[in-house]
C-alpha cells in the first residue's frame, strides 16, 4: 500500500524553515563536538551522539509502523541517506578511517541534495518534518 510523498517546494517559507533548521542543527553538532574534543571528552560525545541517533532511528520506525505508513519501498534503509546514516552510527560506535571517508564521499553530497530538494517519503506530520532535518543534519 503506497502513500503520498510530501515534497517541500524549493524556496517556499517551509523550505527556508527546514534549511535554517538544518544549518542550526549541523552547526550545533559541529561546535559541540569541537568543544568536547578539545577538552578530551570526544569519546563520550561520540557515544552520546550514537545513542541519540540510534534512539531517533528506532522511534522513527515505531512511529511509521504506528501510523501504518511502513512500506518496504520507502521504509527499508536502502536509500543513500539511510545507508549513510547507518554508516554514521557504525562510525560513532567504532571510528574507522574507511567509514569516515565513505561518509564524506556519500553523506555530504546526499545530505546536501536532500536538504535542497526535501521529500518526506512517509507523508507530512510535524514529527516527520523535524525528524527529516535532524537525520539529514547528522
Amino acid at each position: 500500500m503506497a502513500h503520498e510523498h510530501y515534497i517541500i517546494p524549493f524556496g517556499t517559507d517551509f523550505w527556508w524553515v527546514g534549511l535554517i533548521g538544518f544549518f542550526f542543527i549541523s552547526i550545533l553538532i559541529l561546535l559541540l563536538g569541537k568543544h568536547l574534543t578539545k577538552s578530551g571528552k570526544e569519546p563520550i560525545y561520540r557515544r552520546i551522539l550514537f545513542w541519540i541517533l540510534l534512539i531517533r532511528e528506532v522511534v522513527f520506525y515505531a512511529y511509521t509502523i504506528y501510523l501504518g505508513k511502513f512500506t518496504l519501498q520507502d521504509s527499508l534503509p536502502l536509500h543513500l541517506c539511510n545507508i549513510s546514516y547507518i554508516g554514521l552510527l557504525i562510525f560513532l560506535y567504532n571510528p574507522n578511517a574507511f567509514i569516515f571517508e565513505f561518509l564524506i564521499l556519500l553523506g555530504i553530497g546526499g545530505a546536501l541534495q536532500s536538504i535542497l530538494t526535501p521529500e518526506l517519503t512517509h507523508g507530512y506530520s510535524p514529527y516527520l518534518f523535524i525528524d527529516y532535518y535532524i537525520s539529514h543534519s547528522a
